[in-house]
């Protein structure tokens, strides 16, 4: 016995077979898009660091001012759940300074985490909130020769092309290093 499928005339048959493509396809698509893992509302704020930027970047050591020029570009990784920044500058008296940071943000504790790593051999990871939708707090603390080290970072977004960074380390409580940045998307 022919199913009901195959029964009838050719023309029949051919609209009964791409019907029932058709629906497989439409059926596998939605099924498919439904198990995506999408990154959550939150990363969005984070893609505002998205493209290349330029900008001045002051540096407060012992009471002394450093400024340099710096650029960094960026982009979504790992399929949206991360933003890496690529940071470049010469830097007086030290020469060239790269760096890379790597935000993420973790949906079940409302955290945004990043990671950094330079080539004078510093890494750091941060945690830290939204303290607006365009204000960024990130914390971090570590020993080094039995002294405690904290660091403080803000990042705050003044429009969509502009925005300031602004980072305190501390060693044993008391302010060491203060950097100041204004970057504009270029």
């Amino acid at each position: 016995m022919l199913l009901p499928f195959y029964s009838g005339s050719p023309q029949l048959r051919f609209k009964n077979a791409l019907l029932l493509i058709v629906s497989f396809l439409l059926i596998s698509s939605h099924a498919y898009s439904q198990n995506q893992n999408k990154p959550p509302d939150r990363m969005k704020m984070l893609t505002a660091f998205n493209g290349e930027w330029k900008g001045e970047m002051v540096t407060m050591v012992e009471k002394k001012k450093i400024k340099y020029k710096l650029s960094h570009t960026s982009e979504k990784i790992a399929g949206g759940w991360g933003i890496q920044l690529t940071e470049v500058a010469m830097i007086p008296e030290k020469g060239k300074y790269q760096a890379a940071r790597i935000f993420s943000y973790s949906s079940t504790s409302d955290t945004t985490y990043m990671y950094t790593v330079d080539n004078f051999g510093e890494t750091w990871f941060f945690t830290g909130i939204w303290e607006t939708n365009k204000k960024l707090i990130l914390k971090s603390t570590m020993e080094s020769k039995g002294k405690k080290i904290e660091k403080a970072i803000s990042y705050l977004f003044l429009n969509p092309k502009e925005y300031e960074y602004k980072s305190i380390s501390r060693t044993e409580g008391s302010p060491d290093e203060i950097v100041e940045m204004k970057m504009m998307r270029q």
